[in-house]
């Protein structure tokens, strides 16, 4: 018995056909792994900085050197407890900027930049911040709500805003004084974040200065040495 082989040849249409599909699968999985990659993210961060503080005029003997500075957590008002940077538009209306945001919460922030303006300064001996005084020790204890900590815009022209209050409390937790601070206006540019959050920190510098002068001006003065026995 004769056998035939048979084979099929494709025709020229139909190669080119599938050359096709084969280029259209490459283009589309190479399409496919460029669109899985991670988009890079175009939000911005930025970080309140601190300030050295100088010793302020007048009388610097009246902290004595043995007592500290307790700094009790920040409170922030309920809009500011987010990392995005607020923008007040009008008296009732505020947005949070879309691609700058803060690097830490405010109130971290605020707290940080805070205690190490203060510890700075030579008339401070140390700043307490997440544990209790100690007992053979006396400090000064600070509360502070942030109730403004943003940007301002009217029209084309913006500012920067800081309001905080404050209270001070003696060794024994009585009442020394308290307030209400509010920095300087300043004049900010509403394109540029960092030079927001430069100003915003300056503003916690003068923060820091006042209340150093509150501490000046309540704080007891150091006992004077008691004479030696027999002594003129």
């Amino acid at each position: 018995m004769n056998m035939v082989l048979l084979t099929s040849v494709a025709s020229p249409a139909r190669l080119m056909t599938s050359a096709k599909w084969t280029a259209l699968c490459l283009v589309l999985f190479a399409g496919g792994c460029a669109f899985l990659k991670p988009a890079q993210s175009e939000t911005q961060y930025y970080l309140l900085s601190s300030t050295s503080l100088a010793a302020p005029p007048g009388n610097t003997n009246t902290i004595p050197a043995s007592f500290e500075v307790r700094l009790r957590p920040i409170e922030a008002a309920d809009y500011l407890q987010t990392k995005d940077i607020a923008v007040r538009t009008g008296t009732n209306e505020i947005h949070f900027a879309l691609f700058h945001r803060w690097a830490e919460p405010i109130d971290a922030g605020v707290g940080r930049v805070l205690a190490e303006n203060l510890q700075s300064s030579t008339l401070i001996r140390n700043v307490l911040t997440d544990r209790a005084v100690p007992t053979d020790r006396q400090a000064y204890t600070f509360y502070i709500r942030v109730l403004a900590f943003e940007g301002n815009v009217n029209g084309h022209r913006g500012s920067a805003s800081f309001e905080a209050a404050w209270e001070l409390a003696g060794p024994s937790l009585q009442v020394l004084a308290n307030g209400v601070f509010r920095a300087p206006p300043t004049v900010w540019n509403p394109d540029r974040y960092g030079q927001l959050a430069h100003q915003l920190s300056s503003a916690l510098g003068d923060f820091s200065r006042f209340l150093l002068e509150v501490m000046i001006t309540h704080a007891a003065p150091a006992s004077p040495p008691q004479a030696s026995p027999g002594g003129a």
